[in-house]
């Protein structure tokens, strides 16, 4: 635990700590959050997390007049509320198995905030701090891994993205667009797992694209390096990757070429790139 930063929270989020911790419980920020206010970059969601119960979550803010909404029950993600931003709250959680290489079997909810942090992808990802304290809880070292510039799973990569084949591809974006290069038992394991893109749907593979494509970034170093992921989710690539355009004019093979286009195009269009 480290309490060698410091994260200043919305009004509104405030609001949300003071009514849970008036109920007696614990609360902290998760995730993204985190991740980005030690990147010193803005923060867009604020997620939270709690040992309380989604029926009694329901019952804490309803009775302070806000407006709950039962966003993911399934998961114990309830949606509080406040001058019409929505807030996710969600109780600490273990996953069961991810038979369908996608949705955990079961979940069981907990009380420790470490075992809920243990089944996320990136250790990046894994932290969660505690404002009351103001100390950073990070089990999985993803504060030095973000200063040393690498992106690593939480735990065993193979099992990571055999629990859902889209992590693969999150890994690329988080690469992307922050700049990071992803560690080597990380690479080889999304290497070898390639295969479980193709238990994802179109319309989640789509949307990655559209975030990796509309980040600012640019795409050719990574798409090079991870050039078989992008071929086992677009099969037509194949024949690019390596292919010689015989022209004194073109310096590049035509995967290249394809990449250093998108990467020129001055837009973060999805469609245009």
């Amino acid at each position: 635990m480290s309490k060698d930063i410091r994260i200043e929270l919305p009004n509104a989020v405030k609001e949300i700590f003071k009514v849970i911790r008036e109920y007696g419980s614990t609360v902290s920020i998760v995730g993204g959050s985190v991740r980005d206010s030690i990147m010193g970059r803005p923060v867009h969601d604020w997620d939270i997390c709690t040992p309380v119960t989604i029926n009694e979550i329901f019952a804490l803010f309803e009775t302070k007049g806000y407006k709950v909404i039962p966003t993911g029950i399934q998961h114990g993600t309830v949606t509080v509320m406040i001058d019409n931003v929505g807030y996710e709250i969600t109780t600490y959680r273990r996953d069961g198995e991810y038979s369908d290489g996608r949705h955990p079997d079961s979940i069981r909810f907990v009380s420790n905030i470490e075992e809920d942090l243990a089944r996320r992808d990136f250790t990046m990802n894994a932290m969660a701090f505690d404002i009351k304290t103001n100390t950073l809880i990070d089990p999985f070292d993803g504060k030095s891994y973000i200063l040393l510039g690498l992106l690593r799973t939480v735990g065993n990569p193979d099992e990571r993205f055999q629990e859902d084949g889209l992590r693969i591809l999150r890994a690329l974006r988080f690469a992307i667009k922050y700049d990071l290069q992803i560690e080597p038992k990380t690479k080889e394991a999304m290497l070898r797992n390639r295969n479980m893109l193709q238990s994802v749907s179109t319309e989640r593979i789509t949307e990655e694209f559209r975030k990796i494509l509309t980040c600012g970034k640019p795409i050719s170093p990574i798409f090079m390096e991870f050039s078989p992921i992008i071929a086992e989710i677009i099969p037509e690539i194949t024949p690019c990757i390596g292919l010689d355009q015989e022209n004194p004019y073109h310096k590049h093979d035509v995967y290249e070429h394809m990449l250093a286009v998108t990467d020129l195009c001055e837009t973060d269009s999805f469609v245009i790139k």
